[in-house]
């Protein structure tokens, strides 16, 4: 007698990693499963459907794991095959090959050791997707907010709950873009003489020491960093002004300095409502809202491109990739950001 198709029952089966999935069952499981995760992956989803996406993910792990594994037991394959649902394209295409192999193992098979431990692994994992809704990982690229985060930073950010930004965030938007929130909506914002000009009020700026670093490329892109001590050769040191800014409200952080720049003027604007201007706080070496959209900056930056709140630093690396450990800034792991 054919088993029912009922949605409950295929989610419940996916929890028994010992029993086995027909070609059609597993057919339907994939649709009950994993199909409402593809559908919604590929939409333009607002920040609270993204949170539900990975809920139903959270939901979903475990029974798409099982059920992968279950079809594996009825063709009397493997179960580390299902590995490489790990793999872009590569998981598709196993799949494919599982919805279409006939079968060739009818007995049930007793849970070993090594699947009981993967078992473990899966479920271990399912806070981390849960998670994921309110966390979001971004690797610095570019030098715009040296030297709270270097190129090669790994930065830890939560997403945005109930409030809006606030100024004196550092928020990631949509594209990678980063930047510190300075001007909220409404605000009057210029800059004279590399001074920013909040509501027709000065920020105070407070000198603290030089930044130095060697001159050479940095980051993925190979950028090379402005000087105050003048066009410094390959190797040379290459010296910054190191300056606390104070907000309005009490907070401060650290800027940079290079000398006289084109940055250093901006004509006042007024901050749109829903609109922030985000300004970088590597000054004189930062694309940010005092650059047009069109030439390369951040422009006016809408609210709702917003996805998350700078945290912490988790890892920080000189190399152009994170598998290079020797490259790792070991006084940078774990550093909260502010």
């Amino acid at each position: 007698m054919a088993r029912s198709r009922n949605p409950l029952s295929v989610y419940l089966e996916g929890f028994d990693w010992s029993g086995r999935t027909s070609r059609g069952r597993f057919l339907f499981a994939l649709l009950v499963v994993a199909l409402p995760l593809a559908v919604l992956w590929q939409l333009d989803l607002m920040r609270g459907q993204i949170i539900w996406m990975h809920v139903w993910l959270a939901a979903m792990w475990i029974p798409f794991w099982g059920h992968v594994l279950r079809r594996l037991n009825d063709l009397g394959w493997p179960g580390w095959l299902a590995w490489f649902l790990l793999f872009p394209f590569v998981n598709a295409a196993l799949a494919a090959v599982l919805l279409l192999i006939r079968p060739q193992m009818r007995q049930r098979l007793s849970l070993s050791r090594w699947r009981s431990l993967a078992s473990v692994l899966v479920a271990a994992s399912v806070p981390v997707v849960f998670i994921g809704a309110f966390v979001d990982l971004n690797r610095i690229g570019g030098l715009g907010m040296k030297p709270v985060l270097l190129p090669g930073d790994v930065v830890l950010a939560t997403t945005p709950a109930r409030h809006p930004p606030r100024r004196g965030d550092i928020v990631f938007v949509e594209g990678g873009s980063v930047g510190r929130v300075i001007g909220l909506a409404g605000d009057r914002i210029a800059v004279e003489d590399g001074i920013v000009i909040l509501n027709g009020v000065p920020l105070a700026q407070a000198d603290k020491e030089f930044f130095d670093e060697i001159m050479g490329p940095q980051g993925a892109d190979g950028d090379l960093p402005r000087c105050l001590n003048g066009a410094v050769g390959q190797g040379a040191l290459c010296r910054k002004r190191l300056l606390v800014e104070a907000l309005p409200e009490g907070s401060d952080h650290v800027v940079l300095n290079a000398g006289d720049t084109a940055l250093d003027r901006f004509a006042e604007v007024i901050v749109p409502a829903g609109h922030l201007f985000l300004f970088g706080d590597n000054r004189d070496n930062a694309a940010d809202s005092r650059i047009a959209r069109a030439a390369g900056g951040l422009g006016l930056v809408d609210e709702a491109t917003v996805l998350s709140r700078a945290r912490l630093v988790g890892l920080s690396a000189t190399g152009r990739s994170l598998w290079q450990v020797w490259t790792w800034r070991k006084d940078r792991i774990v550093e909260a950001v502010r």
